[in-house]
């Protein structure tokens, strides 16, 4: 390959048309993503696209060494080893780069260095996204991610996110161009990439290849259409997202109906906050009130990582002072009923720890916490009733301040035992203290009523 490769030309060979080759040839957007069936040809593309750049930022506009690294990051450690680092030799090899592949014995970290004696050339780092922690300590000019639909994060622990730390990593100042290259099968519409492509910021572009855009495998492609379900098909031979929407826990939950950035809080009524207890990610409460229209507002959130009941205090505190003071006739508390029970190390329980926060601001409150929690079946019907009755009519609204709260509105999925899933640390701990407001107010008894055109909701 020629070291002066010109990037404006199609320096990509060897690539199928479609979803493929414009993938290939982006070289204008600085995040570049290409979702794709199986055998699309990915994997292919990626680890060429990538040889391309590397070499392209390894010498700048007179041909001076620049000395700039690239980096490929897999699912695990075991597909970089067997998957990724054979895919990126193979292409090396075309490439005439003489590749050689490394593996450090201490930590696993893995590189492909280039023996072309007078010819420096840099390495391709190699790491995994269930090692974020050594995804670190290093800079590149362009990075290729593979699979990352498949990645798990936390997105409340930056050391455990290998999204996050892989773009930190893109930064060398000496390469010519710096990108981020994504390519992945979608393992449906609620995982962080396809958030990251569908989000409509600027300077990323995503590409689709079907499984048919490779010839060697149409035919094969075209016979899976009478063995997968019409959803199975579209994700993973036409490269489209399967739609988890019906599996949602908030399933009646609407952006356009129950997001309202214009609401406030009216002074005449109770302010309401609700709460959940967890040590990782930490405590959750949500502030609302609700209007006599039988209308349940959430007006804001607190949330901290690792957030003890001694910071939900303070925060709160400083939520109160920031407006202008208490100035509502009580406080209602609702929450976990495990709140209750004595806090280790201290004796006192964590609601005994809130209302002694509480008597010492001064703020006249009511406990609305029952002795035990609803079912958890029960508190998904309530809120889904107050997203949206049965009669299409709206009994909640939410400030796009509770951006947790909304996550969990958009993303959390409901369980096998109609629970919700908890496979995501960040997830569910929002809406469960929300919950808890939300199925006192409005039961889920009121359902029924609502459908006979009786007065809903509970007062006291």
């Amino acid at each position: 390959m020629d070291f002066k490769v010109d990037m404006t030309g199609g320096a990509v060979q060897g690539i199928n048309p479609g979803g493929q080759a414009d993938f290939c040839n982006d070289w204008t957007h600085s995040w570049v993503g290409l979702e794709g069936g199986w055998g699309s040809g990915k994997s292919f593309a990626g680890a060429r696209k990538l040889l391309t750049l590397h070499v392209y930022n390894a010498f700048d506009e007179l041909g001076v060494p620049t000395g700039v690294k690239s980096a490929a990051i897999a699912t695990t450690y075991g597909l970089a080893k067997t998957a990724m680092a054979p895919m990126l030799m193979e292409a090396a090899e075309e490439f005439n780069l003489h590749p050689v592949f490394f593996v450090a014995s201490k930590n696993s970290d893995m590189a492909i260095y280039f023996d072309l004696k007078n010819r420096p050339l840099r390495p391709i780092l190699i790491r995994s996204a269930d090692k974020p922690d050594r995804i670190t300590a290093w800079q590149v000019g362009a990075v290729w991610c593979e699979e990352p639909s498949r990645w798990k994060a936390d997105k409340d622990n930056p050391l455990k996110d290998p999204i996050l730390q892989v773009i930190g990593r893109v930064r060398d100042p000496k390469a010519r161009l710096r990108q981020l290259m994504w390519t992945y099968t979608n393992e449906g519409d609620d995982t962080h990439i396809y958030d990251i492509f569908h989000s409509g910021k600027k300077n990323r572009k995503l590409y689709r290849a079907a499984t048919q855009e490779n010839p060697e495998l149409k035919e094969w492609a075209d016979g899976l259409k009478s063995e997968l379900s019409e959803d199975a098909y579209n994700q993973y031979v036409l490269g489209k997202a399967m739609t988890f929407h019906g599996g949602l826990a908030y399933s009646q939950f609407d952006d356009a109906v129950n997001v309202d950035d214009k609401l406030e809080s009216d002074y005449t009524l109770p302010l309401q906050i609700s709460l959940d207890f967890n040590i990782r990610p930490g405590m959750h409460s949500i502030i609302g009130q609700q209007r006599p229209n039988d209308t349940i507002l959430a007006l804001d959130e607190i949330f901290a990582p690792r957030l003890s009941v001694l910071g939900t205090v303070d925060k709160f505190k400083k939520w109160v002072a920031d407006q202008g003071g208490f100035k509502w006739p009580v406080l209602e508390v609702f929450g976990d009923s495990t709140g209750s029970r004595d806090w280790e190390g201290t004796g006192q329980s964590c609601y005994d720890i809130l209302f002694d926060g509480l008597n010492e601001m001064g703020i006249n409150y009511i406990n609305r916490v029952p002795e035990s929690n609803p079912l958890v079946v029960d508190r998904i019907n309530s809120f889904n009733g107050a997203l949206k009755d049965a009669k299409g009519d709206v009994h909640y609204l939410v400030s796009p301040r509770c951006e947790r709260l909304l996550h969990d509105f958009r993303k959390l999925k409901l369980g096998d035992d109609g629970k919700t899933a908890k496979s995501e640390v960040n997830l569910s701990h929002a809406s469960d203290a929300e919950g808890y407001r939300v199925s006192h107010l409005r039961p889920s008894w009121t359902l029924a009523a609502e459908r006979e055109d009786q007065v809903g909701g509970r007062i006291g």
